[in-house]
């Protein structure tokens, strides 16, 4: 910002140059801060059945057979960190437990039941958002 006060108002061609740049600086500026606030999910094959370690940033899908999706632990490093589980179909039980702590202030673990987005958020143990 401590440009627009160089701007070249007499020359409008030179003035029409710098405006262009200001705005390409900004635009840029803004994508990255944009960037490293959204950061997209990592898709994940579908589960089925079984145990699965799963990453903070993981978006997990789950069919009928059901999974036991183990957590990382919620710690400083990952606070705001996000797992995304999807359930395809209400049959099969998917249980979230993390590695160490706890899942939504105070349980060991909890099961999603109905098809649909279940958003987990890391924050002093891992919270579903609702």
């Amino acid at each position: 910002m401590r440009h627009i006060a160089s701007f070249d108002t007499d020359d409008p061609k030179r003035l029409s140059q710098q405006l262009s740049d200001l705005e390409d600086n900004m635009v840029s500026g803004f994508d990255a801060v944009h960037a490293a606030m959204l950061k997209p999910y990592t898709t994940e094959a579908p589960l089925t059945s079984t145990t699965v370690q799963v990453a903070v940033g993981s978006l997990v899908t789950v069919d009928a057979n059901g999974a036991t999706l183990v957590f990382p632990e919620s710690t400083a490093g990952n606070r705001g960190g996000r797992i995304a589980v999807v359930r395809t179909s209400a049959s099969g039980t998917v249980t979230v437990a993390p590695v160490a702590g706890t899942v939504m202030g105070g349980a060991t673990h909890t099961v999603t039941a109905a098809i649909g987005l279940y958003e987990f958020v890391s924050a002093n143990g891992w919270w579903r958002k609702a």
